[in-house]
């Protein structure tokens, strides 16, 4: 499965940059990414 393959190519690289920088903004933008994918994949399965 190719999204899964994404998701857990991006998800611990997005941990460790989320780890270097304790930002709030990104953060945000991190939850933010997580749950459009999130969407997707849900959307994805509907169709």
């Amino acid at each position: 499965m190719l999204l899964q393959d994404f998701l857990d190519t991006i998800f611990p690289l997005a941990q460790k940059i989320d780890l270097k920088q304790h930002d709030v903004l990104f953060s945000v933008k991190l939850q933010s990414l997580k749950t459009v994918l999130l969407y997707h994949i849900l959307s994805s399965q509907k169709v």
